[in-house]
Formats: C-alpha cells, sequence, structure tokens
C-alpha cells in the first residue's frame, strides 16, 4: 500500500556530491514497469529478479514465461504468515520482530484497526472498501488517502495509507495488504505492475534479510513516537530509498570480492582514507588499464557473476523493478553497464575503453563498500538528518561519481 512516486531530494543526505546515487537528478522516480502481464514474463527473462522470483514460487505464485498469476491472494499472504510462525518457533525471529500481511477494518470511530491476515476482524469494525478509499475519508487527524499517482493509473484504484498509519501499521508488526481485484489481476495490455505484486516484494525482502525486517519495525515505533503528524520530508525520503530501493550484498561479499581482485593482482583499497574516494577509483583503474584485453573480459564476467551471485536486494522496486533502476540505486546503475551485451565491445575500444574501465573501478569500489554495510545501519541513517560518518557508509553514498 505504501508505494510513493517521490523525488529524492539533494538535502535527503545533505551534500550534493551524493546526488547522483540517491536519484534527485532534478526529475521523479519512474515507475516499476515490469510488464508482469506482456507476452516476455521478466521474473522468468530477468536474472535480477531471481530472489523475488524464488520467493513467490516459494509462495506457490504461478509463473509461466508468459504471465506471473496469483490465483488465491490471501491464500499467498497467509502461507507468508506461516514462514512467518515457523521461524519465529526456530527462534530465528522474535515475535516482537516480525511483521506479519494483515487485513484493515475501521471501527466505529472512523479509526483504522490492523488484524493479521487470518485473525477474525475486532467486535464493531468494519473491512476497509474500495469506496472508502475513493471518498479518500479522512480517519483520525489526517487524510487516511491520497489520490492515485502515475504507479496506480493502471489499477482501479484511487488512494494508499498515510505515512503515519503505514508505520502506525508496521510498528505494530502488520504489513497492510490490499486484496482487492483489481490489483491482483492484470490485463493483456496492461505495462504495470499490479500493487499486490509490489507489495509481496516488501514481504520477500523481509524474508530475504531478516534482519531488515526487525529494524523496519524498531524504526516505525520510533517513526510514530516522534512523529505522530508523519516524519520530516528528509526522513521520509531516507526512508523510501532503504525500503524500496536499496540492494545490499549476502555474508561473505566482501572477502569474496577481495579474493577475485586478488587473483588479477588489483588492490582493492577497501580501506582508503580518501573523502570521496576518487584516488581509489583511480588506483583500480590505473591495475586494470595494465590488464591484458582477456584478462579484463574475464574479470567483467567474474564480476558479473558475484553481482548475480551475492546481490540480495531490500528494497521493493529493487527486487521487482529490472531496467527502471537507472535512477535509482548506484549499484544497480553500474552492474547493469557491465552486464550489458555491448560492455565487452565497449572494453576493447581504444577511446571507450578508458571509460569503460572507469566504470569497471567505480562498481568495485562501490561493491566493496556496500559489502560492509549492513540492513540495521542503512535504517539507522535513514532516521538520521546528517551524512554518515566517514566509513563505508559514507563512500559508498558519496564515492566518486
Amino acid at each position: 500500500m505504501k508505494l510513493l512516486l517521490l523525488m529524492f531530494s539533494v538535502q535527503a543526505w545533505a551534500s550534493p556530491i551524493c546526488e547522483k546515487e540517491l536519484g534527485s537528478k532534478g526529475g521523479a522516480y519512474s515507475p516499476p514497469v515490469t510488464k508482469i502481464w506482456s507476452e516476455l514474463n521478466p521474473y522468468v527473462t530477468r536474472p535480477s529478479f531471481a530472489d523475488q522470483a524464488r520467493f513467490l514460487k516459494r509462495m506457490r505464485v504461478k509463473i509461466t514465461d508468459q504471465m506471473t498469476q496469483a490465483e488465491n491472494p490471501r491464500q499467498i499472504i497467509m502461507k507468508y504468515n506461516a514462514r512467518l510462525d515457523q521461524l519465529i518457533a526456530s527462534g530465528k525471529v522474535g515475535s516482537d520482530e516480525a511483521i506479519f500481511g494483515a487485513d484493515t477494518y475501521v471501527n466505529k470511530k472512523g479509526l483504522l484497526v490492523f488484524v493479521r491476515m487470518g485473525d477474525p476482524a475486532p467486535v464493531g469494525t468494519t473491512p476497509l472498501s474500495e469506496n472508502q478509499m475513493r471518498k479518500k475519508k479522512a480517519y483520525g487527524p489526517r487524510d487516511v488517502y491520497f489520490p492515485a499517482n502515475n504507479h496506480t493509473k493502471d489499477a482501479e484504484f484511487a488512494g494508499l495509507l498515510s505515512d503515519f498509519d503505514y508505520h502506525l501499521a508496521i510498528s505494530q508488526g502488520l504489513f497492510p495488504v490490499d486484496l482487492t481485484a483489481s490489483l491482483v489481476r492484470g490485463s493483456p495490455d496492461s505495462q504495470r505492475e499490479p500493487i499486490f505484486f509490489h507489495e509481496l516484494a516488501h514481504l520477500g525482502g523481509f524474508l530475504t534479510h531478516l534482519q531488515g525486517m526487525k529494524a523496519f519495525r524498531q524504526a516505525a515505533k520510533a517513526l510514530v513516537t516522534r512523529y505522530p503528524e508523519g516524519p520530516p520530508k528528509i526522513i521520509g525520503d531516507r526512508l523510501f530509498f532503504v525500503n524500496e530501493v536499496l540492494s545490499l550484498f549476502g555474508p561473505g561479499a566482501f572477502q569474496e570480492l577481495k579474493a577475485l581482485l586478488e587473483s588479477f593482482k588489483i588492490e582493492s583499497c577497501s580501506n582508503d582514507p580518501s573523502e570521496y574516494e576518487a584516488n581509489c577509483v583511480l588506483l583500480i583503474r590505473d591495475h586494470l588499464a595494465r590488464l591484458p584485453a582477456q584478462d579484463l573480459a574475464d574479470l567483467v564476467g567474474k564480476l558479473n557473476k558475484f553481482n548475480l551471485t551475492y546481490r540480495k536486494p531490500f528494497g521493493a522496486i529493487a527486487r521487482t523493478a529490472g531496467s527502471q533502476l537507472s535512477s535509482l540505486s548506484r549499484i544497480d546503475i553500474l552492474s547493469q553497464e557491465l552486464g550489458s551485451d555491448y560492455f565487452l565491445l565497449e572494453l576493447n575500444k581504444p577511446t571507450l575503453g578508458i571509460s569503460a574501465r572507469i566504470k569497471m573501478a567505480q562498481y568495485i569500489s562501490a561493491a566493496l563498500n556496500l559489502s560492509q554495510t549492513d540492513i540495521q545501519g542503512w535504517f539507522d541513517l535513514a532516521l538520521s538528518t546528517e551524512l554518515p560518518p566517514k566509513g563505508p557508509f559514507f563512500r559508498y553514498l558519496c564515492g566518486a561519481q
């Protein structure tokens, strides 16, 4: 429900050097055009979708070459909830850390009530209906819903939860999911992903990053306590970045990448003290310039394999938006460049090869720093209005562009 079409302000991290990373090039985020219902299913054809595709299959979502279909949306969410119950029983997740899929009701006072999907509705409440969404009826001190934006114009849907109500639900360990039919069934000519699948991407991110689920719930508790009227824009923007855009690397990625670089006699300079790490990028570029053409090609292949093996996106857009990441995440911009069909051709051309080696160096530098960050740290940063202290977070966000 909380899919926002936001323009990420330069001030989000209080430094113009970070502008490119945070997608503030003067325009809004691109909508997640995944063409779920087109002739070619990206969950089958795009490696960047692999983690989310595995989650969908575990949830019994039907994936074919032509279509991704949720035949019983409620059953899918209850299956996700059952998986969380298993993780709690095994001690991998605390009951106060989990975020379950939920239904939304309205009580007699007109306030929203969130209930774990599968549990009975509280006495005196009625299900929140699409008609109530359309009316933008106010529940409590502010409007719960605002008009549909570009993300939802192809679905028969006219509003989303306010920041406060959304974070209130998350703080209670509940993720509101709308099962309105128009949100879970696409049409042959639809070029947009139904919102239900976007919400499933959030749930998939929770299971991939259990610490991220815990950190998000803790962050939501802090938000509703500190900001009962909604968080300041700078914090809202940062939370959007983490929840929608952030890609991380899995355990062992840093050591694996260092070993890969050492095998090509490339100094990783992972602890480079330079403020914006420009020296590190240039150092790696100079190493790359001395590699024979075949070694460069081999390194590109191994970097692409590393990225596909260790990339574990948390953000929902990062899990499903594929090529729409071009204005969002620095690591995904660079990895898409390296994985393109024409990159090796550029690498072997005298003039273009210089630019291609710089892109390789930027990817390596960004990956070294990103692989030293963790999801808890990202949420801690999101709740702050300051730049991160010098270290891998700072170098990743504000590294040489």
